[in-house]
């Protein structure tokens, strides 16, 4: 990428009900000036910023680069090898640990939203920007219904993918025989700690709908107070590609609630 080292937070994600644009993943705390967008920019006029605060909500900031946690990826069938040797479907976790179709975790939460911009495949990587308000400065759209790449809409627009981070306490599936990763032990129970990307079409049945959960169901004593299931849907009747579900189950302990609370201190 050519931004410097990005820095997110998942600080007090979960600890109100704010109002949240299902398009763009922006809370609505006020409406923002957008003017700037509208003067003329040049490309290197803009000066990318990044969220301020430690990387799980702490005083510091911590370069993203500085986190080790594993991801946990959905199969694809564009994947490369050695996810693609899972199967389509599968999530993987730091690529050599099938979870299976299915698994069950604790949303510690979310981090802020980023933009990436979408370029053909094969192209050199995108521009990356922390904020709707530089995405506009650059002449680009998170909303794919005013972007070029709808092809009716006979728009110039570069469309960004809203994309945020969701940190979680994977449990060990009961199929898997021992494993270092999973090495957070609560009432009896294994779990490994582990970051997923909330993307494309995966955007909305993670973030947007955990957080409506968050803000009128099941999960409004925190994104951590319940169990989620993450398993698979086809993306379409006419599609191989996959993309994430989530549904909330039975409620979690008070000793996994310490330690959610502990990963974002």
């Amino acid at each position: 990428m050519s931004q410097e080292p990005r820095k997110v937070s998942f600080k007090n994600v979960g600890a109100s009900a704010p109002v949240v644009d299902a398009a763009t993943g922006e809370v609505e705390t006020k409406t923002p000036d957008v003017s700037a967008a509208l003067a003329t920019r040049t490309e290197g006029s803009i000066v990318p910023s990044a969220p301020t605060g430690g990387y799980f909500g702490g005083e510091d900031e911590v370069d993203v680069e500085d986190i080790k946690f594993p991801y946990v990826n959905l199969v694809q069938p564009t994947s490369k090898s050695p996810l693609i040797e899972h199967g389509v479907g599968n999530y993987v976790l730091a690529k050599d640990t099938k979870l299976g179709l299915s698994f069950r975790a604790v949303v510690v939460g979310f981090s802020k939203p980023r933009y990436e911009e979408k370029v053909k495949w094969g192209s050199p990587a995108g521009k990356r920007f922390f904020s709707i308000e530089e995405v506009h400065a650059f002449g680009g759209t998170a909303r794919w219904s005013e972007s070029r790449e709808n092809r009716d809409g006979n728009s110039k627009k570069p469309f960004f993918d809203t994309q945020r981070t969701v940190l979680l306490l994977v449990e060990k599936p009961a199929a898997l025989v021992d494993d270092a990763r999973f090495g957070t032990i609560i009432d009896g129970k294994s779990y490994a700690v582990a970051l997923f990307v909330a993307k494309g079409m995966g955007y909305d049945p993670v973030y947007v709908n955990l957080n409506s959960e968050q803000k009128n169901g099941p999960l409004r004593e925190g994104f951590y107070s319940r169990i989620v299931e993450f398993t698979v849907d086809k993306a379409s009747a006419t599609s191989e590609a996959v993309k994430p579900r989530t549904k909330v189950l039975e409620k979690t302990s008070d000793n996994v609630k310490a330690k959610a609370i502990e990963l974002r201190a």
